[in-house]
């Protein structure tokens, strides 16, 4: 018994028994990830994730391979992560009966990476992008609400289209669908009122704003916003940029859709609608000018309070387009008070998780 007690104060033995220790709690540690990883998941979002977590570990020890330009993409396969080690293979960890293979995307998007893993196990599960979903799913219209195809775009018109859809915890309203795949999404939410620029205007002798959207108050607000703790960093590698419409338009000019493009302002991340997009969506045909006051009718972007166009007046230097609550559009001073509806352009590889796109089952999307 002495010699016990001698031993256990022995500093040696102290030493060598901490080190024994902590090899235990390496190899218990180690045998519990091995574990996890030859695991088979029990649903195909879990295996997703687990390519997506193996090409993230993959491409921080190999970040030379990363796409250097914005909007560049790369891929690669399971088949490569898992002999590698970064994960196992996908026939020893999909669900029980399943034949699988995937891939994870990797695409440079606002400054950052946007990972998103595609599996394809025949029938039992293939995953979809949200453009292929809706492609695939809603058929173009000719008459009353729905999709619209124009010039290669598909774009929602009328009172009641099933375009919900949530992001960063939010409820949007999809406009349309690019050629690329790419989603435009404009929000529903009534964010704090304001002005959409107040800098002094040497042509009325006061502050009423500047109509020039590129250094105007509300840019700068909205940059703020995307770049506040209103979204995360996984939601904003989720913006493609794009070019902003950002041509004026005069009070009476015949709207056409994209007739604000003679101007452009590129690679931005978010921005707001031109005013042109709002007379589209109107199934009225007597909305031939943008505050003709037919346009408010069979018009799903009409909500009850007033929020600010992209599209400024070309007939003067102060006045900007506001969607009024449920009325036209109307030109007021750039330095009144709107509510700002955000819009914001998806990646392509934007997926499908859920939903039919009604208000009460809106798109979920990852």
């Amino acid at each position: 018994m002495e010699k016990i007690k001698e031993l256990l104060q022995n500093k040696l033995f102290k030493m060598l028994a901490l080190v024994i220790a902590g090899l235990i709690v390496v190899i218990v540690i180690i045998v519990i990830v091995m574990a996890m990883m030859g695991r088979r998941v029990s649903n195909y979002a879990d295996l997703e994730d687990k390519m997506i977590s193996a090409a993230k570990e993959y491409y921080k020890k190999n970040n030379d391979r990363l796409p250097k330009e914005i909007g560049a993409k790369i891929e690669i396969d399971s088949s490569s992560l898992a002999e590698d080690g970064y994960m196992k293979e996908l026939e020893k960890i999909a669900p029980k009966d399943a034949t699988c293979t995937g891939k994870v995307t990797v695409k440079n998007v606002n400054q950052g990476y946007f990972y998103q893993a595609f599996l394809d196990c025949g029938e039992k599960y293939k995953t979809t992008k949200l453009s292929d979903y809706i492609n695939n799913h809603e058929n173009p219209v000719i008459v009353g609400p729905g999709l619209y195809e124009v010039n290669g775009k598909k774009a929602y018109r009328g009172e009641n289209p099933k375009n919900y859809i949530t992001f960063a915890g939010r409820t949007y309203r999809i406009v349309q669908i690019n050629e690329d795949g790419t989603v435009d999404i404009i929000g529903t939410t009534r964010e704090d009122r304001v002005v959409w620029d107040d800098r002094y205007n040497e042509d009325r002798n006061q502050n009423e704003g500047i109509n020039d959207y590129s250094v105007s108050r509300v840019r700068d607000t909205l940059l703020t916003y995307v770049n506040s703790d209103a979204f995360n960093d996984n939601q904003r590698s989720m913006l493609e940029p794009f070019s902003l419409c950002v041509g004026k338009v005069s009070e009476d000019a015949l709207v056409t859709r994209g007739m604000e493009c003679s101007e452009k302002l590129d690679n931005q991340i978010i921005g707001l609608l031109p005013v042109s997009y709002y007379t589209y969506a109107s199934l009225d045909a007597n909305c031939t000018t943008a505050t003709h006051g037919t346009c408010e009718n069979y018009n799903y972007l009409v909500i009850d309070y007033q929020w600010w166009t992209l599209t400024a007046d070309s007939n003067t230097s102060y006045r900007v387009y506001a969607v009024g609550p449920s009325s036209s559009a109307i030109l007021t001073r750039g330095s009144s008070m709107g509510s700002i509806r955000e819009v914001l352009r998806l990646t392509e590889n934007t997926v499908y998780v859920k939903g039919d796109g009604s208000l009460e089952n809106p798109y979920v999307i990852k």
